[in-house]
């Protein structure tokens, strides 16, 4: 089976450029089709997949080409809405209608106790920070070994654990936000909703000290770690956030409503109803629950956006080559000669070599043609306008655009 069954590439103008946005996605486990609620979702440095759904929890140690199950030492299933590695040992923690963790690569999980967890922190120093009925509790050994101890008196019903990018953490409830910066060992409550029906849903760092904090009929807030006056940006609450080490960061929301930021925060884009549907042009893409909230099926690795819904969707979100209508030509010359060009003229294409895959797309992302180690293209079929050629090899990854008369 092939790991990438569809790759889409979806320009997105931002100011004078445009940025390309890949969609690909990779094949689930067959037996959670039929998934209900939000599922949890982590994955390894070395790319090894964890997957949770209503009543099981899955493994791939092949990018999705192929699933394995895991097993309980309890009897019954367990709704996966979280998943945690530990960066220490490996030791893999699911959340959901209980707490559990696994020492042998997810092949097994022993429970920890039939809490409801919500969301799991695993540090790198090995403390493990987990919400447990709606309250934030402290492990200190990636093993759990020792027991747990709350570490945030009032009951908030948090919901959602996060890190900044000087190791400041925050952990957000329904009505408060705390932060800490030591490492966990202290918090502060930062905010607070004292009425309406508002709900704070997840906070994440932007660019030098921005900070970005989603509540529900609001939008999005843009502060820093002071939480003092904010302002409000053009972008959706988003049920939950992510971002890559390159600062493409993402907010899904609802059904049909995304929003991203290319450029670790400085500007966003949104997308719902039809500029939803232009923007994924008919790509088969994850979906919330009627709950409509992601606790944790977002992941991140080799610099790219990993979000899995409660339709057995895993799709991979990823930002590619900045390009301009002016561009044919790159620092490895790649070259595309003429341009424009006619229908009855060949398309050349100088710099190939024989292990290149050539993509070409129109201008809104479809897949026109692909093509392996060829120097020359065919346009005779092609309508006129604009379309962008991407060379991938181990070495290279270039995208320029021509234009068909």
């Amino acid at each position: 089976m092939k790991t990438i069954l569809l790759s889409i590439a979806l320009v997105i103008s931002i100011g004078a450029s445009a940025q390309t946005l890949v969609i690909d996605s990779i094949p689930n486990p067959e037996c959670v089709a039929g998934n209900l609620l939000e599922p949890g979702l982590a994955i390894s440095s070395t790319g090894k997949i964890y997957y949770g759904g209503m009543n099981h929890s899955f493994y791939s140690s092949d990018m999705g080409a192929t699933w394995d199950t895991s097993t309980y030492n309890w009897f019954g299933g367990m709704s996966v809405g979280s998943v945690e590695i530990s960066p220490v040992n490996g030791n893999v923690y699911l959340g959901g209608n209980r707490f559990a963790m696994s020492d042998d690569g997810g092949v097994t999980y022993e429970s920890q106790g039939n809490f409801t967890c919500l969301d799991i922190y695993a540090a790198a120093n090995g403390n493990v920070f987990v919400i447990l009925d709606g309250g934030l509790y402290l492990y200190t050994t990636p093993d759990l070994a020792g027991g747990r101890t709350r570490i945030i008196a009032d009951n908030s019903s948090f919901q959602n654990i996060s890190v900044g990018n000087h190791g400041e953490m925050f952990v957000v409830g329904k009505e408060k936000i705390y932060i800490s910066l030591d490492a966990g060992q202290t918090w502060q409550l930062k905010k607070e909703i004292t009425s309406g029906n508002n709900e704070y849903r997840h906070v994440i760092a932007g660019a030098g000290g921005d900070i970005f904090y989603g509540e529900t009929n609001v939008n999005l807030h843009k502060t820093d770690t002071t939480f003092g006056p904010d302002v409000i940006v053009s972008c959706y609450t988003g049920a939950n956030s992510i971002k890559t080490p390159s600062g493409l960061m993402f907010f899904p929301e609802k059904q049909d409503w995304w929003s991203f930021s290319f450029d670790n925060g400085a500007t966003f884009v949104k997308y719902y109803g039809a500029g939803f549907a232009a923007l994924v042009n008919g790509a088969t893409v994850p979906r919330m629950s009627f709950q409509e909230r992601n606790v944790d099926g977002l992941a991140v690795y080799n610099d790219k956006i990993y979000y899995a819904g409660a339709n057995c969707v895993i799709i991979v979100l990823s930002a590619g080559t900045n390009v301009g209508i002016e561009e044919n030509k790159t620092e490895n010359s790649l070259a595309l000669y003429p341009n424009p060009v006619s229908k009855n003229t060949p398309l050349s294409i100088k710099g190939i070599e024989p292990l290149d895959q050539l993509i070409i797309r129109d201008a809104i992302g479809r897949e026109i043609a692909r093509k392996k180690g060829v120097s020359q293209i065919s346009v005779q079929d092609f309508k006129s306008g604009v379309y962008t050629l991407t060379v991938i090899s181990e070495k290279r990854n270039e995208t320029v655009k021509f234009i068909v008369e």
